[in-house]
Order: structure tokens, then sequence, then C-alpha cells
């Protein structure tokens, strides 16, 4: 999409060149903010290393859960826990927010399940602060360095290509 999105800022500029226009996507603007003013020296997390992660979480913590407890081992299991911790990052559900759900739930499975859930994404999210970024948290770090980073400072900033954006991407 990057790619793409260069090609047509080119081809609208009147003399096909363009000197400092910049198209980004997050992932890239994350990547020039952390290496103008920190954040590359914490250790990435990619995909397998969030999924062996939260199988190490969920190993140690089997027998505390009420509801995954049979289900630790299934094929695919993982990998939708994976899903949905980044589901929880990148709409800013926070474990204070899984508390008070599960506060008010009513229904015993979903408030066992959301236990479950809460010990994983407190854990996962304890091995985060440890000195790791990883897709899941880069734009939260993003959002909390980009003014003091300059980069953006009197830029004019165009955004194509979305149809929709995330909280955390909303934040940025």
């Amino acid at each position: 999409y990057t790619l793409q999105g260069e090609r047509d800022l080119i081809s609208y500029s009147k003399n096909g060149a363009v000197m400092k226009a910049q198209v980004l996507s997050f992932n890239r603007l994350c990547y020039n903010i952390f290496s103008r003013s920190g954040g590359l020296c914490q250790t990435p997390l990619d995909d397998i290393g969030k999924a062996l992660v939260i199988k190490k979480i969920v190993a140690e913590n089997k027998n505390d859960f009420l509801y995954f407890k049979n289900c630790c081992s299934k094929p695919g299991f993982i990998e939708q826990l994976c899903d949905i911790i980044t589901e929880f990052f990148k709409f800013g559900v926070t474990q204070k927010d899984i508390e008070e759900m599960i506060i008010s739930s009513d229904e015993e499975a979903l408030e066992s399940k959301l236990k479950d859930l809460h010990i994983i994404y407190s854990k996962f999210s304890d091995y985060i602060k440890s000195g790791y970024i990883s897709s899941d948290t880069a734009l939260d770090m993003l959002y909390e360095k980009i003014d003091s980073s300059g980069f953006v400072k009197d830029a004019l900033v165009w955004i194509d290509g979305f149809s929709s954006f995330t909280p955390q991407e909303l934040k940025i």
C-alpha cells in the first residue's frame, strides 16, 4: 500500500518528483520515531515470540484456569489467544476493563472465561514491560513519543487508503 501511495503521490506532482514527502504505514512511522527518540533499544517480539510467551504463560497457569483448563493443548488455541490479546491492545482494553466486566457479568461461563483471559493478559503485559516491544504495544509507545520527537512538527499530514481505524490508531 505504501508503494502504491508513493506512486500516486509522484503522479500527482507537477514534475513527477517529491522532495520531503514520505509515505508511511503506522509501522514505518513507529520505526522512524523510535529511531530518532529511542524505543529501538527494546527487544522486538514478533508473532512467533508472542505465541511462545503466551504458550509459556498458559503452561505455567493452566491449573489456575477455570474455563480454559481443558482446551489449553488443543490445536489453534494459542493462536486464538494471540488474536484476542492483539484485539485487547488495538481497542484499548485494559486489565481494569476486564476486571469490571468480570464484576458485572451475570453468566458463570463468561465470568470464568474473562478471569482466565485476565490472567493471560496481565502476565503478557508484565512480560512486555520487562524490556520488549511487540506490534501490539508499538502504537501505544508511538503515541507517547510522537510529540516529543519533532518528526511531525510543522508537517502536513494526509491520510489515505484507510477505511477505518482502531482506537489505538486513532490516538496517533
